[in-house]
């Protein structure tokens, strides 16, 4: 088996057909499994939806509700695949994720690929912007979505998704988790998924007071890497306050460092 999607599923019945049709390209592909973990839906709509495509190719499993966290966790329990992919049940997957993802994972020194997301929905702005991993950048906000393909050893190595309440943020901690055990990150700068915007949205639900807890969570539970983090930001610091003092200065180490430090280090010796 290639790849596992997993895709929590909770009162998101107006939704999870969209999620599906977009992965209509691999329903039938037998080194591909779709896990649905329905995280005690009560919706009647969406209880019923799950009725009309029991008999179909996708793997459903009921839980008792607990939180996305612990459904995408049983869809990790679940899944056989070399490949892992969430998705969650109100966003829809381009083909190329699959495609590029796998071709980056299997043939590079990689092990965690993501592309960036298109907006759609109530509203088509961007709400976040992904970048490539860079632990000290990630310490300080999370920009690395859930939507991401990795490959198994990642689970295998650093288990499941942290399922405190107060995280409300798993797929953050789940990242620097993931760096920290030293897996690499690729991240692709095209547009990989859709990213549904709505009322109900994860998005939607944090605030400044929720975000704070999140972080405050993840700083005691990662101290090391707060204070890596804050070495390097305080260098970072004063090399920017010394630039700003000597901006010619700055500028030539800029265009030295953009466009002839890379040609000077690759001159045979």
């Amino acid at each position: 088996m290639d790849v596992s999607i997993i895709i929590p599923y909770y009162n998101a019945g107006l939704y999870l057909r969209d999620a599906l049709d977009s992965l209509n390209t691999f329903k039938d592909n037998p080194d591909i499994e779709i896990i649905i973990v329905n995280d005690g839906s009560t919706d009647p709509e969406s209880v019923a939806y799950l009725e009309t495509i029991k008999d179909d190719v996708y793997i459903i499993i009921n839980q008792p509700n607990a939180g996305a966290a612990a459904a995408r966790n049983t869809g990790l329990k679940a899944s056989i695949g070399d490949y892992l992919l969430f998705l969650d049940s109100d966003n829809k997957l381009r083909d190329v994720m699959i495609h590029k993802g796998l071709k980056i994972l299997k043939n590079e020194d990689v092990d965690i690929v993501y592309g960036k997301a298109a907006f759609f929905g109530s509203s088509t702005d961007q709400l976040f912007k992904q970048d490539v991993f860079h632990m000290p950048t990630l310490m300080a906000r999370n920009y690395i979505d859930v939507c991401c393909i990795f490959k198994r050893k990642v689970y295998e190595t650093i288990g499941g998704m942290d399922t405190a309440k107060v995280l409300n943020q798993e797929d953050w901690e789940y990242w620097i988790r993931a760096g920290k055990a030293g897996f690499k990150f690729r991240y692709v700068d095209e547009f990989w998924y859709d990213y549904r915007t709505h009322e109900a949205s994860t998005t939607n639900s944090i605030n400044d007071e929720t975000y704070y807890q999140a972080r405050l969570y993840i700083y005691k539970k990662h101290p090391e890497l707060v204070i890596d983090s804050f070495f390097y930001l305080t260098d970072q610091f004063h090399a920017y306050r010394r630039d700003r003092k000597m901006p010619l200065r700055s500028f030539f180490k800029y265009v030295y460092n953009k466009y002839f430090k890379k040609q000077a280090d690759n001159i045979p010796q």
